[in-house]
């Protein structure tokens, strides 16, 4: 009988152990909101990569309700053009990738990845649009997901992803 108990009391504990475990696992950030989802964008702007993650209620659409949990950016001067902004554009590009998927947890699905379109305006004006096509390739080979979408949008887009 004491067996059977000591059995069922160290299972509970196990058992609780791995629950704390599964449930830290989900998102390294300690939420705002009861009932919410955890995102990530990152932008290769004129400037450099940026990174945003938020969290936003499930009832988002009614209430509005969304809490920022991390905003960064490397400066690496991408529209410069040079294999130098080249190679520190894709290591931060692919640094808040990893961090985002690693570190804070958040599915890929959440990951939206984009090119501003004052990368893409510069690259268009000067016939540099190869080293954008080339920094996507080399960033979708770098993180093993070839089929990653990074979009490459223009003003427009950008105005309304903004606000």
């Amino acid at each position: 009988m004491q067996k059977t108990i000591l059995k069922s009391s160290v299972l509970i504990v196990l058992l609780l152990c791995l629950a704390s475990v599964i449930s830290f696992g989900q998102t390294a950030f300690k939420t705002k909101f009861s009932k919410s989802n955890i995102y990530a964008g990152i932008e290769v702007g004129s400037k450099g990569v940026k990174i945003s993650v938020v969290e936003i209620s499930k009832s988002a659409q009614v209430t509005g309700n969304f809490n920022i949990h991390k905003d960064s950016t490397f400066n690496t001067d991408f529209i410069s053009f040079t294999q130098s902004t080249f190679d520190a554009t894709l290591k931060s590009f692919v640094s808040f990738y990893m961090l985002a998927t690693t570190e804070y947890k958040i599915p890929a699905r959440r990951i939206f990845t984009v090119i501003s379109s004052g990368v893409k305006s510069q690259a268009e004006k000067e016939s540099k649009q190869e080293w954008v096509s080339n920094l996507i390739t080399k960033f979708q080979e770098t993180i093993k997901e070839p089929g990653r979408k990074v979009e490459v949008i223009d003003v427009y887009q950008e105005a309304r992803l903004s606000h």
